[in-house]
């Protein structure tokens, strides 16, 4: 493996083998394997109202919270992002994964409750000191206690239809209860874990895997009967494991058995290869198996040509120390291990915004923006002259990082100094430096960005104040004036994949024009009918800069090219009023002197 220095760990990067395809492959039609231990858990213990009413004031507010009731029995995962305290919709901190600790008993009892946020760790203080932030707001004698987790939870992401005969294969269980037994009845017959409830937790006790190495993949029985692999609901019970508890991962913090010991337990067997005998001092292990879904907010219930496949897998919660025994067993039999380069290609496949890369705004993306920009300008200053690419010729300004500050009308906290001399060629509004981007979601945006296209100008502003201040309002959030939503509109940012017609593939910081006036909205819809290429050629110094792409390349799955990118939000809902339709764009790399067409979508 290629390692990477980042986030204050040494992280696989991709392996050393070429393995772009058939990292791929392996998603689509086998299994991959990564190692995501890296992710840091956050605990929060205290009373239901009170984590709540914390929940509310730091978690997206567009969508289903994890205070819903589907989530706080603890039989589902929420996924959702954090926000510095009350600023919704500003104030991105960045994603994370939030799932309660099952509880028998009724929610509205003020019991102790405990949640698990897991986040990125590029977010980790950013994310404390909104939670903090918070917590503050509540009395002191009721206050939510919130515990890091660094070190004590371990966790691997397979993504894969053969994942769930990988885990049933590899993994046995120790006396399980019935609704375990019959849940990993069907889990053997599964054709893909999106056969399960999306975001499903499963609680499982197993024995060391080393006993039973070499591991065999379980095979899907063909003589079942569909009530042998009937659908299995979440349930508390199912949900429940001995993981929760802190003294119980103390005790597994180190393996009672070493490897070597094993071997020679399995030395001394009558009939050499025959697996072990688990025993009353064998380690038995507690973990949590998650569903997880990769797809985008978008995505269609059918599978067609212009649409993406989404990804299914498990996400396994293990103690502490476990990683190396458990990986041994989960990588026999043909799972393929990936690093973070492959989950960023899924992410692109799928359609669906990768955390930092595609996340403009967030601190976590300007530290890697940052590094990326100075590791390609050293290199670019390295080559000769007559070999690397001439930016100023091209008319690029800001080669090593996309201006998002120029996107909204706003001054950069700091100019690009190799290129500070050049004469930007691209329009935009009269910059001001009070206007700072951030990037806006929320669930149904498509819907949302229709809705305020069919509004006139003067009643635009008042749709969107009243659509956020809703859901503020809910939340028990104050409300917005129109002059601070106004300053918002206008340099807000929205997550949106391009698909090329034809030729072209977008590459990363890559370009998106828009037009201003509905003649150049009819001849590109007329060239993308009659497949003709000379738009590509056309000049676009006039055109207005929409926005840029953030992750780029060929899609495997779609056959052309395809990337995520960040537009404006004002600039979008302009575009949709003049195609009335497919909003169709020029996307330019910076290495090119052409832009052929393609087509915008809101994530």
């Amino acid at each position: 493996m290629h390692m990477s220095d980042i986030w204050g760990y040494r992280l696989a990067e991709r392996p050393t083998a070429k393995s772009y395809r058939p990292s791929h492959r392996a998603a689509v039609h086998g299994s991959t394997l990564n190692d995501v231990s890296y992710m840091t858990t956050l605990e929060v213990t205290g009373g239901f109202s009170d984590i709540t009413t914390v929940l509310k004031q730091c978690c997206d507010l567009g969508g289903v919270g994890p205070w819903a009731a589907r989530y706080t029995s603890g039989t589902r995962i929420c996924q959702t992002h954090i926000y510095d305290t009350g600023a919704w919709p500003r104030g991105l901190i960045g994603p994370a994964t939030v799932f309660w600790k099952p509880d028998a008993g009724s929610i509205s009892k003020p019991t102790t409750r405990v949640l698990w946020i897991r986040i990125h760790p590029a977010t980790l203080q950013d994310t404390l000191s909104s939670l903090k932030s918070a917590l503050e707001q509540i009395p002191e004698e009721g206050r939510p206690e919130i515990t890091e987790l660094s070190g004590d939870i371990n966790a691997f992401e397979l993504v894969g239809p053969r994942t769930s005969q990988v885990i049933h294969g590899a993994l046995k269980l120790t006396n399980p209860r019935p609704e375990v037994r019959q849940f990993w009845k069907s889990l053997a017959n599964a054709r893909s874990s999106g056969n399960f409830a999306s975001g499903m937790i499963v609680g499982l006790m197993v024995h060391d895997p080393r006993l039973s190495y070499p591991p065999t993949n379980s095979q899907v029985d063909e003589s079942h009967s569909p009530p042998e692999t009937m659908f299995i609901t979440p349930d508390p019970k199912l949900a429940q494991s001995e993981i929760w508890e802190q003294a119980v991962r103390d005790k597994l913090r180190t393996p009672t058995y070493k490897k070597g010991q094993l071997d020679k337990r399995r030395s001394e067997n009558l009939v050499p290869g025959t697996q072990l005998r688990p025993t009353a001092n064998d380690d038995k292990i507690p973990l949590l198996l998650i569903q997880h879904t990769i797809s985008h907010s978008q995505a269609p219930l059918t599978t067609t040509s212009d649409s993406s496949q989404a990804l299914y897998g498990w996400t396994i919660i293990l103690p502490p120390s476990w990683s190396m025994p458990f990986l041994s067993s989960l990588t026999h039999t043909g799972t393929r291990v990936v690093g973070l380069s492959a989950r960023h290609h899924q992410r692109l496949e799928t359609k669906s915004p990768h955390f930092p890369n595609d996340f403009v705004g967030c601190s976590a993306y300007k530290d890697v923006v940052t590094k990326q920009a100075e590791t390609e300008r050293a290199k670019w200053e390295r080559t000769p002259k007559g070999k690397r690419i001439n930016y100023e010729a091209l008319g690029v300004t800001r080669p090593w990082a996309s201006d998002w500050y120029s996107l909204v009308g706003g001054f950069p906290p700091t100019m690009d100094t190799t290129m500070e001399d050049l004469v930007p060629t691209d329009r935009g509004p009269i910059p001001s430096s009070s206007i700072k981007p951030w990037l806006f979601l929320f669930p149904d945006m498509d819907q949302l960005v229709r809705d305020l296209a069919s509004n006139s100008e003067e009643s635009l502003i008042e749709t969107f104040v009243t659509k956020l201040n809703s859901q503020r309002t809910k939340r028990g959030l104050p409300i917005m004036d129109t002059e601070a939503v106004t300053e918002l509109f206008s340099a807000a940012l929205v997550v949106v994949h391009v698909d090329m017609h034809g030729r072209g593939n977008p590459q990363d910081r890559a370009i998106l024009y828009g037009c201003e006036s509905d003649e150049v909205v009819a001849s590109w819809k007329a060239a993308v009918e009659s497949s003709n290429n000379e738009v590509a050629a056309s000049p676009f110094k006039d055109l207005p800069v929409l926005g840029y792409v953030t992750s780029g390349g060929f899609s495997l799955q779609l056959g052309r090219g395809h990337g995520i990118a960040v537009v404006s939000f004002k600039g979008l809902i302009d575009m949709s009023k003049r195609s009335q339709g497919k909003v169709l764009v020029r996307v330019r790399n910076l290495n090119g002197a052409v832009a052929p067409l393609g087509s915008v979508t809101v994530v």
